[in-house]
């Protein structure tokens, strides 16, 4: 398992080849290359995305990074269309193509979540959106992780589940019915609305349960903080994934925890959350030994 960390508040502050470097000293395997606000050269989606996206690789391979998950970026919205001639789709696409060139495995992709109207058939959109890169996948090799997300309503941004309700998730990935996609689960997301995360973790499998995304939050707001510095039982997540043998990276997300720091402060920030991060993993594999000697 590696420890991995995504790059958008480091990115975002620094540029991607210091992101890296920074992720590297702090001692960290690994990173989650994130394209979100896909609207400048800083996020590598313009015309010369090839170019960038080679770049960056060869600066990740001189570091000992590997990229094995990315995440594509999350503006496209109910009413886009879904089109390889719409700049909004194009993006998405273009997302896959710099996570194959990175390396990844895997890319997060969203699917729709804001400002949807009361009878949206949200599940409908959503198998119609994801059937629609398979061509892509097959084309760049790249597998899609569907997450499980907090929707908000417009006016109110009262909270709704998309995909938090493990079976429902499950199933949904189930009836794309290719081998393009797995799941990835957000720790936080799914406690933000009233799922345990342990919980969730037990009902995959290492077959589907591909990626996720680790940080921790009080249950109010999705503030992607270090693990124990909010109310979630890591202690019972840790055994979920011993026990479900979860094979993907141990990956960070926790612009919480980096963006109020400063430039002073932000190696040692990233420095605690590595050392966090390799002793939660020391203890996964401890419980996953501890679980097979049982099962002798």
């Amino acid at each position: 398992m590696l420890l991995s960390v995504d790059t958008a508040v480091l990115r975002d502050r620094y540029g991607d080849e210091t992101a890296l470097r920074m992720i590297a000293a702090a001692g960290f395997d690994a990173y989650d290359y994130s394209m979100f606000r896909a609207d400048g050269e800083k996020f590598m989606l313009g015309d010369d995305y090839r170019e960038r996206a080679i770049r960056l690789r060869a600066v990740a391979d001189e570091l000992g990074l590997v990229c094995r998950q990315a995440h594509a970026p999350f503006n496209f919205e109910y009413d886009d269309v879904i089109d390889i001639s719409a700049e909004k789709y194009l993006h998405q696409v273009r997302s896959l193509e710099i996570a194959s060139i990175l390396g990844a495995e895997n890319i997060v992709v969203h699917t729709v979540k804001r400002n949807l109207p009361d009878d949206f058939d949200l599940e409908g959109f959503s198998y119609t959106f994801y059937r629609s890169f398979i061509p892509y996948c097959e084309r760049f090799n790249m597998h899609i992780s569907v997450e499980n997300l907090v929707g908000k309503k417009p006016i109110t941004n009262e909270k709704f589940p998309v995909f938090s309700n493990p079976q429902q998730h499950l199933a949904f990935v189930e009836s794309l019915d290719s081998e393009w996609f797995n799941i990835c689960i957000d720790l936080g997301h799914s406690a933000l609305l009233g799922y345990a995360p342990q919980d969730v973790i037990a009902s995959m499998n290492k077959t589907v349960f591909r990626t996720m995304h680790v940080h921790d939050n009080d249950f109010l707001a999705d503030s992607h903080v270090l693990p124990y510095d909010g109310k979630m039982d890591w202690e019972a997540i840790l055994r979920a994934l011993a026990r479900v043998d979860f094979q993907g990276d141990f990956s960070f997300e926790l612009e919480g925890h980096l963006k109020p720091l400063s430039d002073e402060e932000m190696p040692r920030g990233l420095e605690k959350a590595a050392r966090l991060g390799r002793e939660m993993i020391q203890k996964i594999n401890a419980y996953k030994e501890e679980y097979k000697s049982s099962n002798c």
